[in-house]
């Protein structure tokens, strides 16, 4: 990270183009949430992104609760057809990632990004819950995925990088 703060970056991905996974974690079950669990979501959500080292998210989670989290996922579910992949080990959520599904634009937007628990982090659940979501917009016919986040942060440096995206300062 920069030390005059973070910057803004795009990460996308060609879905022609996505390595394979090589990890199965078959304790990590990746599906479909349910709306009556994106308060649960929106909770692993801001969670995920208040410890995230350094607390590059700080400002941001000023503005956001999780039960107000909650209210834009179901939002976004009405107005954008947005769904959520919930990641799911041993009878809990403990990673998300909400997506927009662009027909027109064949895009798939990672609106919230690929996001895990503190406690369930460096296990292989953002990986499957990345490549999971990456198969998902392509067997929507989309071209590309992308999703808009801070440059330094773990998925950027770790998580993004490794299933192909590449990325790009947008602002900062």
């Amino acid at each position: 990270m920069s030390p005059f703060g973070p910057f803004y970056c795009v990460f996308r991905w060609d879905l022609s183009n996505v390595p394979e996974h090589e990890r199965n974690l078959a304790s990590v079950q990746v599906r479909l949430a349910r709306v009556d669990e994106l308060e649960t979501i929106a909770e692993v959500w801001h969670r995920g992104l208040s410890q995230e080292s350094g607390a590059p998210w700080a400002e941001y989670l000023k503005h956001w609760s999780p039960q107000g989290a909650a209210a834009w996922f179901r939002d976004s579910m009405l107005r954008l057809g947005a769904r959520f992949f919930a990641a799911e080990k041993d009878g809990k959520i403990v990673g998300m990632n909400g997506i927009i599904f662009e027909k027109k634009s064949g895009l798939a937007r990672f609106f919230t990004g690929v996001v895990v628990s503190p406690e369930a982090q460096r296990q292989g659940i953002g990986s499957k819950l990345l490549y999971m979501s990456l198969m998902e917009a392509r067997k929507e016919g989309l071209r590309n995925a992308e999703v808009e986040t801070l440059e330094g942060i773990t998925a950027s440096e770790h998580l993004y990088p490794k299933f192909g995206g590449r990325s790009k300062i947008i602002a900062s």
